[in-house]
């Protein structure tokens, strides 16, 4: 498996340990999302060790994000790395995102 998930305080996080969110993952994070309670589900995207995040990671990050927003759900991504924050911001995902640059912000950021 190439993503590993627990729960804390009603917020389901999502790591890498492979430190990689290639294809496989990307199904992985989709298939888990589809798992979390459909009324007000709660995901934090936690990215560190991940030195790559390609844009099927994006896309898959905005189809779960759409799907939660319609279900009063919140969906946080944690990235550490500035490299690949830099890249989000490119792409214009602090636009469509809730990114943060700490696991401990993107969890602190969830509203009750």
């Amino acid at each position: 498996t190439h993503i590993r998930s627990d729960l804390e305080a009603g917020v389901a996080r999502v790591t890498f340990p492979l430190g990689r969110f290639d294809g496989v993952a990307v199904r992985e994070l989709f298939e888990f999302s589809n798992t979390l309670p459909s009324a007000h589900p709660k995901l934090l995207v936690d990215t560190t060790g991940v030195t790559l995040v390609p844009s099927g990671g994006m896309g898959m990050l905005l189809t779960i994000r759409k799907r939660f927003l319609a279900n009063g759900g919140q969906l946080h991504v944690a990235i550490p790395n500035a490299n690949i924050m830099e890249t989000f911001r490119i792409a214009s995902m602090h636009r469509m995102l809730e990114l943060f640059e700490s696991v401990e912000d993107a969890r602190a950021g969830f509203k009750p």
